[in-house]
């Protein structure tokens, strides 16, 4: 069993601008159409194999359920008005929060817990990336997890959501479950 990130987008999006765009922010760009996810996609949308290697274990997208991503924001909160009790400033609070989140994410590394931060960053960048381009007015992405062959597995499409600008992206990344197509639009 292997995870694989497929893009979804309309058939008429400017498939040269989006190629250079993915295999700027390393990811592949080949045209992908397992039937079983097709017969479930509207016409008119097709779909993109992004997978630069073998598979996309370890991944990023879907590391974290909402629940959990809950909990830590939670926490956050619950820190920032500790301190501010403490009459810290809103700057000495920002930087205290970014090298407690540092500090914590290179321990992650280090234990092996989940592969280096920037991968949300690059995902969120070609997102961004592609929208400004305007070479498609919207993208999607879509984790599985495949048991046997990646072009005739069979798909079941669990739901679609639809990210706006200014929604809360790296959380909808981290969040992301399986089988559901998350529609980032412009």
């Amino acid at each position: 069993m292997c995870q694989f990130i497929t893009a979804v987008m309309p058939a008429d999006a400017d498939a040269g601008a989006l190629r250079k765009i993915f295999r700027a922010h390393g990811r592949a760009f080949g045209e992908y159409a397992n039937p079983a996810l097709m017969a479930q996609l509207p016409r008119g949308e097709r779909c993109v194999w992004t997978t630069q290697g073998h598979c996309d274990c370890g991944t990023p997208l879907g590391a974290y359920p909402k629940e959990k991503v809950a909990a830590t924001e939670h926490r956050r909160s619950e820190r920032i008005a500790r301190l501010r009790r403490r009459g810290w400033s809103e700057a000495k609070i920002a930087r205290a929060l970014d090298q407690h989140d540092a500090a914590e994410a290179r321990e992650r590394i280090f234990r092996g817990q989940e592969p280096p931060p920037t991968s949300l960053a690059q995902w969120l960048a070609l997102i961004e990336a592609a929208l400004n381009t305007k070479a498609t007015p919207w993208l999607g992405l879509l984790l599985n997890t495949y048991r046997g062959d990646v072009e005739s597995e069979a798909i079941v499409l669990l739901g679609r959501e639809v990210v706006g600008h200014g929604q809360h992206r790296e959380q909808t990344l981290a969040a992301m479950r399986h089988g559901t197509l998350y529609e980032f639009r412009r």
